[in-house]
């Protein structure tokens, strides 16, 4: 009975999210009217409301109609077109949700069906019809805001346009005028190109297209080389061969790393930005706010899913490898570990002594040996105290410009291969307990984690710190 109960609310959503857009579009006239400046926004509003509004009843009831007769995907797509016409629609917005939501035991009892060449064809040809409609109608808005003065009404047109062109797609062309042509709905006018040209798009293997998250984050930036796949994708600065070769690179990494460390939880691909040399790349940094990276060999932006280096370093590859580590990493676990655990588990993917190419084929995962681990060890202890590792920051050591970083990065990847290949019963029994804990503890800090590990291990702190030592001498 609760099932059957669920199941009318969630259907009456669909029904519910009409009414709501109506109360907002009466509403919007109807209401005591607002300081000018707020007025403004709302008459611009109104006037988009207006101008979309029929192509939300279409969605809509497209969506409506796939939903009743069982066509899962195609009711998605046109729910969310709809929303995304008029976000207003907010019960629609939740319903949308919901049907997103493949686990919901609502839906396992709705008869889906399965795709039919006929279905499929049709749908394809209306969301074409509708693409071409919404393009359609945001150049239009473009052009109404564009005639009013002021910042608001231009970022307002600016808004339209850029969301025209991610409707129709890329790469966009450039005509006589030097207006931004988008598809077969007409184009950009010339003040507004202009500045998107500036701003929005970028010149990829000698095409336009619209910057992502990745370029928008490199303004300065206007023309890149990429090399693309289902998983990954690199971009340079210098040359299209090189993207190339990095890629092929990373491709042959990821395998290794879905075995190591699980499926992503994202579609989006790896991400690699290669700058043309050093002095590029500096700049970048203290442009972007990552001043505290300038001396590294590059860095991962794990929440924005890319990872930047650059060109003439002596191991680019495996700054490739290490980097796009951290990304996998991050998208399997979305955690906040120490900084020796985070780097350690790169570096099992990609240190100078862990992973070799050869004629372009790569090997990983190489085992530690005696001779590398050498400078770990002094006397039978530690070269690098226990607790200067565990409570360390690779970051901070690079900063420091010391020449300390090296042997943090070695004893990271020499602690993490430690950890995870020990028989001692105290010592594997408390990782593997801690490293669930903290893999899974999303949203904690890198200071909960440590604290934590201090705190399991409290007892059996020279058990670990002896272990290691003769570990380091002869690694088996």
């Amino acid at each position: 009975m609760r099932l059957q109960e669920a199941r009318k609310q969630l259907e009456a959503l669909v029904a519910a999210s009409a009414l709501a857009l109506l109360a907002v579009v009466g509403g919007a006239s109807g209401a005591a009217r607002p300081p000018a400046q707020a007025d403004a926004a709302r008459d611009a509003r109104q006037y988009e409301i207006e101008q979309l509004r029929p192509l939300f009843d279409k969605a809509y009831e497209a969506g409506a109609d796939y939903y009743k007769n069982g066509w899962r995907s195609e009711a998605l797509w046109c729910f969310e077109r709809a929303t995304l016409l008029l976000p207003e629609a907010g019960n629609l917005t939740r319903f949308t949700e919901l049907l997103r939501d493949y686990d919901n035991p609502v839906w396992r009892k709705k008869r889906w069906k399965s795709p039919r060449a006929a279905v499929e064809a049709g749908f394809k040809r209306r969301q074409e019809q509708y693409d071409a409609a919404f393009v359609e109608r945001l150049l239009k808005i473009g052009a109404h805001h564009g005639k009013d003065d002021g910042p608001a009404a231009a970022q307002r047109a600016r808004e339209s346009y850029r969301t025209a062109l991610a409707v129709a797609g890329g790469p966009y062309d450039v005509d006589g005028e030097g207006r931004v042509v988008v598809g077969k709905a007409g184009a950009i006018p010339l003040d507004a190109s202009k500045e998107l040209l500036a701003t929005e798009l970028v010149v990829i293997n000698g095409k336009r297209w619209l910057r992502d998250s990745m370029l928008r984050s490199l303004p300065e930036t206007a023309e890149v080389f990429e090399a693309r796949s289902e998983r990954a994708l690199v971009r340079t600065t210098s040359t299209l061969a090189k993207a190339t070769a990095l890629l092929a690179l990373i491709e042959q990494a990821v395998p290794v790393y879905q075995r190591q460390l699980g499926e992503r939880k994202t579609a989006r691909p790896l991400g690699l930005f290669v700058f043309a040399d050093a002095a590029a790349y500096q700049a970048w940094c203290k442009a972007s706010g990552h001043a505290d990276q300038e001396r590294a060999a590059g860095f991962a932006n794990s929440g924005e899913g890319f990872a930047v280096a650059f060109e003439g370093q002596p191991a680019l590859d495996k700054t490739a490898v290490h980097e796009a580590a951290h990304l996998w990493h991050f998208d399997v676990y979305d955690s906040a570990l120490p900084s020796w655990y985070a780097e350690g588990v790169a570096c099992w993917f990609g240190h100078d002594r862990s992973m070799t190419v050869v004629d372009g084929k790569l090997t990983t995962g190489i085992a530690p040996t005696k001779a590398v681990l050498a400078p770990l060890v002094a006397g039978g202890k530690l070269a690098l105290p226990l607790d200067d590792l565990l409570h360390g920051d690779a970051g901070k050591r690079i900063a420091a410009n010391d020449g300390s970083a090296a042997n943090f990065y070695l004893a990271s990847w020499a602690l993490y291969c430690f950890l995870t290949t020990t028989k001692e019963p105290r010592l594997a029994t408390r990782f593997d307990e801690w490293e669930s804990f903290a893999l899974g503890s999303r949203g904690g800090t890198r200071e909960d984690a440590a604290a934590l590990f201090d705190r399991l291990f409290a007892d059996s702190r020279d058990a670990l710190e002896s272990g290691f030592a003769s570990w380091l001498a002869d690694p088996k």
